[in-house]
């Protein structure tokens, strides 16, 4: 399923790959959840530092909360990740 309002050159799935075990979609999936949400963390951290650059103090701290809490979902899915069996 897609997403109109935010692209960036991939589907979002909510399964993968057709005959794996769920172990296997789930290894799969968390490892895109990892570096989708580390994407977006470092678009976050860029555009914060353009609206310091620009004065816009309190909306760059608001984009480097935004981007240290995807960096916390992406440990929570790497811990998911280290939980499979």
């Amino acid at each position: 399923m897609s997403h109109p309002h935010h692209e960036h050159g991939h589907p979002h799935r909510h399964t993968a790959g057709g005959g794996l075990s769920l172990e296997e979609k789930l290894q799969r999936l968390l490892t895109h959840w990892i570096d989708h949400n580390a994407d977006h963390a470092s678009t976050y951290r860029g555009w914060a530092a353009q609206a310091d650059a620009a004065d816009m103090a309190a909306v760059a701290d608001r984009l480097r909360k935004a981007a240290d809490l995807s960096e916390e979902i992406g440990r929570q899915f790497e811990a998911a990740r280290t939980a499979l069996p």
